[in-house]
């Protein structure tokens, strides 16, 4: 889960998004992919599993997500940010996250049960729900794993 501060922040961000011009909208939406992807890389902890349709390697490509009556999509290229997810078939994988000031990385364990990933690493785990299909992967951000009124969806493409 995100410390309280940051939750804090993502959701004024979010909850006053709607009241914006959709350039403001767009920079909102920069921010809270930011914040979810910080959250993510901080959060995580540990599991084991299978489930040979999800091992390789994701390159993000974009956020996307509705606040209110308006669909949002931020292309993840565009932030000047590139993440990449690396599972492995023994239940292990690697999240990296890169930008202009440098990448950061952690390793994971995770299972795959149906169509809920659960990523662990450091004594803490979060699930998503996810869709693979052949080549692309989405993975879901609930309002309530987010601390937020909007959920999120990341989608991914396999290098």
């Amino acid at each position: 889960m995100l410390p309280r501060k940051q939750k804090r922040r993502l959701t004024n961000s979010l909850n006053g998004a709607a009241r914006r011009s959709p350039l403001k909208i767009i920079n909102a939406m920069k921010k809270f992919f930011i914040i979810s992807v910080l959250a993510a890389i901080f959060g995580l902890t540990s599991c084991t599993g299978e489930g040979d349709n999800i091992v390789g390697t994701w390159d993000a490509t974009k956020m996307s997500m509705k606040v209110e009556d308006i669909y949002m999509t931020v292309d993840i290229a565009e932030t000047g940010m590139d993440m990449e997810l690396t599972f492995k078939r023994n239940g292990k994988g690697t999240w990296i996250m890169s930008d202009n000031s440098g990448s950061e990385g952690f390793d994971f364990d995770y299972t795959l049960n149906g169509a809920r990933l659960t990523i662990s690493a450091e004594g803490e785990s979060l699930s998503f729900p996810i869709t693979i299909t052949g080549d692309d992967m989405t993975m879901e951000f609930s309002k309530d794993m987010l601390d937020t009124d909007y959920p999120a969806t990341l989608h991914f493409v396999r290098k």
